[in-house]
C-alpha cells in the first residue's frame, strides 16, 4: 500500500506501456515510460484498489496496487 507513490521495477525489461485502472475498470492513468523502473504519482487518486496493466517486450502483466 502507498499514500502517494507506487514504484514499479522490472529485471532489465523495458516497460513500454503502463495503464492504471480503478476497481470499476475505468482507466485513470496511462504512461509510456520506455524504462525499467517507473514511479507512479498516485496523489491525485482516491484511496482504494487499482490494477496496473504493464506492457513489456515479454508481454503484459497485471499488478494490484493499493492507495491508502
Amino acid at each position: 500500500p502507498s499514500n502517494d507513490t507506487w514504484n514499479v521495477k522490472t529485471n532489465n525489461v523495458v516497460i513500454s506501456t503502463l495503464q492504471v485502472f480503478n476497481i470499476l475498470g475505468k482507466q485513470v492513468m496511462s504512461l509510456t515510460p520506455e524504462t525499467t523502473e517507473v514511479k507512479i504519482d498516485a496523489s491525485g487518486l482516491q484511496t482504494g484498489m487499482y490494477i496496473a496493466k504493464i506492457g513489456t517486450t515479454n508481454g503484459i502483466s497485471n499488478l494490484r496496487l493499493v492507495r491508502k
